[in-house]
């Protein structure tokens, strides 16, 4: 390859990189609060290691890129015993088979992607199967309903009755939240979108 063509190339990829990490910076200025993690509850809120398995547990498609004909974005927030816990980045992102879920994180700030061939009712309970945590009525990973503790979930500040059921439309934010049972939960009912999501 002459010096011209391999300029350009290394160009191209110099513009790829700069591209991918304006992005990643951008969408990690909009982090939230959830962006830490909740010291105990690490173990339970790890990101399984079979993503592709996980979307297909989840119901969904391997895509090989980002679908275009459905594209918004929600906000997810976990609440464990008063701690924030971290919505992990590449939920849904199959590094190893090169293929994405329409549902699907990018970075750790609990921002979530509908990136769709076709617009469905993507769910909660699809989000936390590819992250690997078990969600139902009760529990949230090992964290249930008991004498002392409740379980709850949060749509743009209102209560749902089934956690795992609720659907991400458009700049929606959804609180899972587990603490004290008698506890009335202060909770966001919004989310500050920025950088064009």
């Amino acid at each position: 390859m002459s010096r011209g063509p391999r300029r350009a190339a290394a160009a191209l990829l110099v513009a790829v990189a700069v591209s991918a990490v304006g992005c990643a910076k951008n969408e990690a200025a909009t982090s939230s609060s959830n962006s830490t993690s909740a010291g105990a509850t690490g173990a339970a809120f790890a990101l399984g290691k079979d993503t592709g398995a996980a979307i297909k547990a989840a119901g969904l498609p391997a895509l090989p890129t980002e679908g275009s004909v459905a594209h918004y974005h929600a906000h997810l927030d976990v609440i464990v015993n008063g701690a924030p816990v971290t919505v992990p980045a590449n939920i849904g992102i199959d590094v190893t088979n090169r293929a994405i879920s329409p549902l699907h994180t990018h970075t750790p700030d609990g921002i979530v992607h509908i990136e769709a061939e076709q617009d469905a009712n993507f769910t909660v309970g699809q989000l936390l199967t590819e992250w690997g945590v078990k969600i139902d009525k009760n529990c949230l990973a090992t964290y249930c309903t008991d004498d002392k503790n409740q379980f709850l979930a949060f749509k743009n500040g209102k209560a749902e009755a089934d956690p795992a059921g609720v659907v991400f439309k458009g700049h929606d934010e959804v609180v899972l939240w587990y603490g004290p049972k008698g506890t009335t939960p202060t909770v966001p009912s919004s989310y500050e979108f920025t950088g064009g999501l």
